[in-house]
């Protein structure tokens, strides 16, 4: 999964969900609660979509990721209660590089 270059949020939100996905299975974790504020995207995840829609390289990679040996629950949460998505999003803005950050823990939402 590499750049996209120009890419709408909801792209850039799939994208992000995968690699997050690919992190957690390198970590070992095997029982995840997925939570993200995009119903588009729950939608596009959850229904088939043409093989020539834009997204359907994304979604393919989702479902492959779904596959795997583990139990994922995607939820849909509103974005204002999401605190920790919103501190991580504040905080991408001050980082100067497009390098991976791993954080071992969450934010303080203080």
């Amino acid at each position: 999964m590499g750049s996209f270059g120009v890419a709408s949020s909801l792209m850039a939100e799939l994208r992000d969900i995968c690699k997050g996905l690919l992190l957690t299975w390198a970590k070992g974790f095997q029982k995840i609660l997925l939570k993200f504020d995009s119903t588009t995207a729950i939608h596009l995840l959850n229904h088939r979509i043409n093989e020539w829609h834009l997204l359907a390289p994304l979604v393919e990679d989702w479902r492959l990721l779904l596959e795997r040996a583990w139990w994922i629950i995607p939820r849909h949460v509103l974005r204002d209660g999401n605190q920790v998505v919103d501190r991580l999003a504040n905080l991408s803005g001050t980082l100067l590089s497009q390098e991976l950050l791993i954080l071992e823990s969450p934010p303080s939402t203080a």
